[in-house]
């Protein structure tokens, strides 16, 4: 199987004043998805991407699939892990303030219980 090849448009910029090139454009695929495009460039020759190592170049593209994959999971377990820090945060400050409040609250009751018994605050 030989790769396909095309003409680029001579009006393509980025081609403009080249004597030769070979271009290979490759799906990066990841979880059944296309994540990105690996192109490879060889200004020195045309038909330098053969058959033989197009199979090499697929191996690369999907490693390299792979490792956007992780790349991206772990930025997102990294903002997970920041998300629930937060909420540990938020939870010890309720609580805190909730023994806070607990207290005051026995300590108004002891003090109203004396009170209405007529007896002395301990």
């Amino acid at each position: 199987m030989t790769p396909p090849t095309t003409t680029a448009s001579p009006a393509d910029p980025y081609l403009t004043g080249l004597t030769c090139c070979s271009l290979l454009a490759v799906p990066m695929l990841g979880r059944a998805m296309l994540r990105a495009v690996l192109v490879l460039e060889n200004r020195l020759m045309r038909g330098a991407f053969t058959a033989e190592r197009l199979d090499a170049v697929k191996l690369i593209a999907g490693q390299l699939a792979v490792s956007l994959d992780n790349a991206q999971l772990y930025g997102e377990l990294a903002a997970l892990a920041e998300r629930q820090a937060a909420l540990r945060r938020v939870a010890t400050l309720v609580a805190r303030e909730v023994s806070a409040t607990e207290g005051v609250l026995r300590g108004g009751l002891r003090m109203a219980s004396c009170l209405h018994l007529g007896g002395t605050l301990r």
